[in-house]
């Protein structure tokens, strides 16, 4: 992850306020306010937790009717995790590996809407996930825990995850929010036009009809950018 970031940051100019010492650590915006409400009050409806990997080790939901705020969760291979730094695995360690495990669960404490959004941030801020393949993730993640999206419901957390990643003052971008970016570069060159490449998961997205290009471009052209298939 952090070669991908020096990778990503290369050629770009350091984000600096007019007034340095306003800033006290990260920016709190309101597409950020905005999509941790939405993550908070979605819902786990679904009566059951499916195993990704065996149906057979499907089970009751314990959490069905909750809101993610209101409960935590173990992932399937995070539990295993734990098991295995615990000793507690068939033909692993036969001891405790307690620096390991206290690490390991320091990462994965709190609610299950604070890791969800804990990993979301983590991933757009260092590039190690696109916008589309971070929303596919993430909203896999959901539906694990038993999280039942509607169509309305999936295309507004696309909406709020885009919003949030254009406002933000990323990592990639070295603190600059891509929105802001575009217009410094805009004014460093008023007469060239900037043009934006959609990757191949954009692409098939759209052929499939889960994206409009229309709208696509019409973001595009309000930020002063081209879109180029």
């Amino acid at each position: 992850m952090f070669y991908q970031l020096d990778e990503l940051q290369e050629g770009k100019p350091f984000y600096v306020p007019e007034n340095l010492l306003e800033l006290k650590g990260h920016v709190v915006t309101q597409e950020e306010k905005n999509l941790v409400d939405f993550i908070e009050n979605l819902r786990a409806t679904c009566p059951v937790i499916r195993n990704p990997w065996n149906e057979k080790m499907n089970r009751l939901s314990p959490h069905q009717g909750k809101k993610l705020k209101d409960f935590s969760f173990l992932r399937p291979e995070e539990e295993f995790k734990r098991e295995w730094l615990s000793g507690e695995v068939k033909g692993g360690s036969k001891k405790c590996q307690q620096k390991k495990l206290d690490d390991f669960m320091a990462s994965i404490q709190g609610t299950f809407a604070e890791k969800v959004f804990r990993d979301l941030r983590l991933n757009l801020f260092t590039g190690w996930c696109r916008v589309l393949d971070q929303v596919r993730y993430t909203m896999d993640n959901l539906t694990e825990v038993g999280v039942e999206f509607t169509e309305n419901e999936a295309d507004t957390f696309l909406q709020l995850v885009q919003d949030f990643n254009n406002n933000s003052h990323l990592y990639i971008d070295r603190g600059w929010t891509p929105s802001a970016l575009s217009e410094y570069y805009r004014k460093m060159n008023p007469n060239q036009k900037l043009v934006i490449t959609l990757g191949s998961g954009i692409r098939e997205a759209i052929e499939r009809g889960e994206i409009s290009l229309e709208a696509l471009k019409e973001q595009a052209r309000v930020e002063g950018l081209e879109i180029q298939l």
